[in-house]
């Protein structure tokens, strides 16, 4: 688990940094914590490394910074800034306790307590945030096959599921979550955008505010609402119906939702989705029939859940210029 791995590898951290610092007081016996950064290139080091995690930080927070990265880096941003932080933080409190003990500073045991609340707090904080809880969902469908989420925080990956379903993809709602890497406070729209590439499924970005120019099927950022109370949430936008827009909400399941309806609930944000995406990942895709190519040919498209009333028409795949995220 990783939780686990992460309180080993601080304990290693810390050790580190507790070396470091008797090695720096050995090398410098007149250092005291306030001019160790002059002595201790370690240190230097360090305030680098924080420097670059706030670079991190920004792109877990914004996802306009997010955009910017790799889409691996967009997958794993989350996880890395929580686990490098806690490193961090283990080494430089492990050599700055050092010092503060040889040379008998005169805060040395405020500064022990602190060590000893702060890195259990922040290692409960953390965990949460970076622990995967794909292994914890269960199969939860309608009666037509639409997924519907089976954790608070699992709507991202239940409307990743539909959207691959509607594409022709044999993908549930555990499989896109182990994709996606959700976590209890759910899944960011890098995690989402991951996953679509990792299906085989093409995607862009949504810049306007009018779902009439959204081509279906897209996954839509909402200001919903969750079990637990009000938070984002993912929705499906599948098509327009003759009184408003199809949604497949993973709380609720297909719906109708009027034009003014879905002006409060949806601002902008999310993803319109396009057909196979050459040469990308795909979960229990058909193999290829030919040999010597490392494309895969699409799988046959899956039979659509049928409407029990007012027959929807069908949503256009998109157009010729929809792009895989490798591109």
């Amino acid at each position: 688990m990783f939780s686990a791995a992460i309180i080993l590898c601080q304990a290693g951290t810390f050790t580190l940094g507790v070396l470091a610092g008797q090695r720096t007081y050995r090398l410098f016996p007149e250092v005291t914590v306030e001019t160790v950064h002059r002595q201790a290139p370690l240190l230097r080091t360090g305030l680098v490394s924080l420097v670059l995690l706030g670079g991190s930080l920004i792109a877990t927070l914004t996802d306009d910074a997010a955009r910017q990265l790799p889409l691996l880096l967009q997958r794993y941003a989350n996880v890395f800034t929580w686990s490098m932080t806690l490193l961090w933080l283990a080494g430089m409190a492990g050599f700055s306790l050092t010092i503060a003990l040889r040379t008998g500073h005169h805060k040395r045991r405020g500064l022990l307590l602190a060590v000893a609340m702060l890195l259990p707090a922040l290692n409960a904080s953390a965990w949460p945030r970076v622990e995967p809880i794909a292994d914890h969902l269960e199969r939860k469908e309608t009666i037509d096959g639409i997924v519907l989420q089976s954790h608070d925080a699992s709507c991202a990956a239940a409307s990743v599921a539909n959207v691959g379903r509607l594409l022709g993809k044999d993908v549930d709602e555990l499989a896109a979550a182990r994709l996606l890497g959700t976590t209890r406070f759910g899944s960011s729209p890098g995690q989402i955008r991951y996953a679509l590439d990792a299906l085989g499924i093409g995607f862009h970005d949504i810049q306007g505010h009018d779902l009439a120019d959204v081509t279906p099927p897209a996954i839509l950022f909402t200001a919903g609402r969750r079990r637990d109370g009000p938070g984002e949430h993912a929705i499906v936008y599948v098509g327009r119906h003759h009184s408003g827009y199809e949604i497949w909400d993973p709380l609720r399941g297909r719906v109708i939702v009027s034009a003014p309806e879905t002006r409060y609930l949806w601002r902008g944000g999310g993803l319109a989705c396009g057909p196979y995406a050459r040469g990308s990942v795909t979960l229990n895709a058909a193999p290829s029939s030919s040999s010597g190519t490392n494309s895969r040919s699409p799988p046959k498209a899956r039979a659509r859940p049928r409407a029990r009333a007012n027959p929807r028409p069908t949503p256009d795949t998109g157009p010729a210029s929809w792009r895989s995220a490798r591109r």
